[in-house]
């Protein structure tokens, strides 16, 4: 019997995954990861992360995949009011945008 195999399922890591892997390893570096919600707003953030007086948000994908149009006007939004925001579709950018805001903010 032969199988078809699906590339992008074979390497496709779940945005779950991501997500809890991310804030796994912030927790390891200090920081307090928690879930954003905004009722009403679909395009908000999926995490918010905390640490000595310095705010983050990120939006979290499924690898492969990156923000609707309005998530990215979101992700906009919140640069031009000066916050940190960004998004990530796997761990290792997760892990590079915590390691980025450490570096900047604590040295």
């Amino acid at each position: 019997m032969k199988f078809k195999l699906v590339p992008d399922a074979i390497n496709e890591v779940s945005e779950t995954d991501v997500e809890n892997a991310v804030c796994k390893y912030a927790r390891t570096k200090g920081w307090l990861p928690r879930k954003y919600k905004t009722p009403g707003n679909r395009a908000s953030m999926d995490r918010i992360f905390l640490k000595n007086k310095c705010v983050a948000f990120a939006e979290v994908k499924r690898s492969g995949k990156e923000p609707t149009k309005k998530q990215y006007e979101e992700i906009q939004k919140y640069k031009d009011m000066g916050f940190i925001v960004d998004w990530f579709d796997n761990v290792n950018d997760g892990k590079k945008f915590i390691d980025s805001i450490e570096e900047h903010f604590f040295g």
